[in-house]
């Protein structure tokens, strides 16, 4: 997966990025060096006619809810009729001012517009010699949110929350990945019954449509059928009250626990997670084309 820094008006960060481009262009049709504030994790620009791969690229703030607390202090200068303890006055000891913010990341749900281009092309097949790969419009897209894992990162090796993972769906029915039995998709062991009593139909990349709030209760519903499923520990989040009643559409994919395990778990401890061999799984393309 690698980003591209073309942009959309569609992101919040459109404006940023877009007058960031402009400076490049700016920089390009004149022989003016380049003065740009920027933030202090932008990447340098490559030198012209310079490619560079950046193994991440973070926005300032990733999604999720923030708070911010106020708390103002007033200090009034001592004198012979004023005590020192007096010097510091709290205007709001036990009742801070705070506020709470949202910043709005992709989470369930990807924007078509947020996606330059992919490959192979949607419906199309190719020999496995160039690696799947999609490139977004907003370069920060694999790092807008932070994945929670055991594994312990440094600054310079930040785990992306989106990875390109082909799975194999060829052969016969039984053997292929992602595809869920007939018990599974109708019946009492069902793993889903939407809401109108029809079984369930997988679409052409076996994934399963459904509304968020019930996709977060598939590990309560699903105790009482054939298969259990888990899903992340979503309850913890701040905004779970919300997400329960989210009516949003969702594709979800199923994977067997053995499938699950031989990709996330640890080879030398089983009961931990290990994404360490995903952290290189997106990257920041950052060029800068010779003027003609």
């Amino acid at each position: 997966m690698s980003t591209t820094m073309v942009t959309t008006k569609a992101r919040p960060r459109s404006l940023v990025i877009r007058n960031q481009v402009k400076s490049v262009v700016r920089e390009v049709d004149t022989a003016t060096p380049l003065v740009m504030a920027s933030e202090a994790t932008d990447p340098p620009l490559a030198a012209s006619g310079d490619v560079q791969l950046i193994n991440y690229y973070k926005p300032a703030l990733e999604g999720g809810v923030y708070t911010i607390n106020i708390n103002q202090q007033i200090q009034v200068p001592g004198g012979p009729n004023r005590p020192e303890s007096t010097n510091s006055i709290n205007t709001a000891p036990d009742n801070p001012g705070s506020q709470r913010f949202n910043v709005i990341a992709p989470r369930f749900n990807i924007d078509p517009n947020d996606v330059h281009s992919t490959y192979p092309p949607q419906g199309h097949a190719d020999q496995p010699m160039i690696l799947p790969h999609i490139v977004f419009n907003d370069p920060h897209a694999p790092w807008e949110r932070s994945v929670s894992v055991a594994n312990h990162f440094s600054d310079d090796d930040v785990m992306p929350w989106l990875a390109v993972i082909p799975f194999d769906i060829n052969g016969p029915a039984v053997t292929q990945e992602l595809r869920l039995t007939a018990e599974q998709l109708s019946g009492p062991g069902a793993i889903y019954t939407p809401s109108d009593g029809s079984a369930l139909t997988p679409s052409t990349t076996l994934a399963v449509t459904m509304p968020l709030s019930q996709y977060l209760q598939l590990d309560v519903t699903s105790s009482s059928s054939g298969t259990r499923v888990r899903i992340p520990p979503f309850r913890q989040d701040l905004d779970w009250a919300d997400m329960q009643n989210d009516s949003t559409p969702v594709q979800v994919i199923f994977l067997a626990g053995s499938l699950f395990n031989g990709l996330f778990r640890s080879r030398s401890d089983s009961t931990k997670l290990d994404l360490s061999q995903f952290r290189y799984c997106a990257v920041c393309l950052n060029s800068h084309k010779r003027p003609r």
